[in-house]
């Protein structure tokens, strides 16, 4: 009686050990997408707030001036995130399980013509929408959030204005380069990882990674539409390849695509007036 007891008990260990696994595997996705989103953010502020407190014994106006730079955030901030990955990648290979073999040079001649559709479907919409409002009775509140600048162009603008050649460089390959990267291992690898498990028809998996993705650029309305649109390219293509390659290329090029239309932009609109 005593055994038959403790082999029902170990059972139901077993059972459970088999729950909480298959929950976890579940969940993993969504648990790495809050671990690498906010654990860099907090991380970063956390050492910016350290030398904001090591400047005031030093009251040097050079360290002053370094530690209100947005540029040494990012950089602190990527820094951490990729040290992170590395980590990851390193332990946990398995995890990691959305990049392909595939020559990145091939996954780049792949992405060209979906970059292209993407851009210039995200560029129209939000044109469309853009116009559409001005139509509208006016609604102060909602023109004045469609017509924030991306906060990068912004960061961009100010320092070519200061002719600060290093800085230009530098933020140029941050955006073209190191953002699309990490934006696609949040969004496209951890995050749509957890959601096609739990949205499996109807390509929800795609809509719901487009519009999460699309809120975290919320302080612009513009850049919301325009994020909605190039998301469901993006995601519609990490799960047609099974990967992250072909859409990694894709946000790098549209990135370069709006960086360099909003400069000429800029710049043709300046001249005018």
């Amino acid at each position: 009686m005593l055994v038959e007891n403790n082999e029902k008990i170990e059972i139901k260990k077993r059972i459970y050990r088999y729950k909480i696994i298959k929950y976890y595997v579940k969940v993993k996705g969504l648990i790495l997408f809050i671990v690498f989103y906010y654990i860099p953010i907090i991380l970063t502020y956390l050492i910016i707030y350290l030398l904001n407190l090591l400047n005031l014994k030093l009251n040097s106006v050079y360290f002053k001036g370094l530690l209100s730079d947005n540029l040494l955030l990012y950089s602190l901030y990527f820094f951490i995130f990729f040290i992170f990955f590395l980590f990851l990648v390193k332990r946990y290979k398995k995890v990691v399980n959305f990049f392909s073999k595939e020559n990145w040079f091939i996954s780049m001649g792949k992405a060209f013509i979906p970059a292209i559709i993407a851009f210039s479907s995200g560029f129209f919409v939000t044109f469309l929408i853009i116009k559409i409002f001005d139509f509208l009775p006016e609604v102060k509140f909602i023109k004045n959030w469609l017509n924030v600048p991306n906060e990068g162009f912004i960061i961009l603008l100010d320092y070519i204005k200061n002719a600060n050649t290093f800085k230009v460089i530098t933020w140029f390959f941050y955006i073209i380069v190191v953002i699309p990267l990490i934006e696609e291992i949040y969004f496209r690898g951890f995050l749509q990882n957890f959601i096609q498990k739990i949205f499996k028809r109807y390509n929800l998996d795609i809509i719901f990674t487009a519009l999460i993705f699309s809120l975290f650029h919320i302080f612009s309305l513009s850049n919301v539409i325009f994020a909605f649109i190039v998301g469901l390219f993006l995601s519609w293509q990490r799960k047609e390849n099974n990967s992250i390659n072909i859409s990694i290329w894709i946000h790098g090029i549209i990135n370069f695509a709006g960086l360099f239309s909003g400069i000429i932009y800029h710049y043709l609109n300046n001249r005018l007036n």
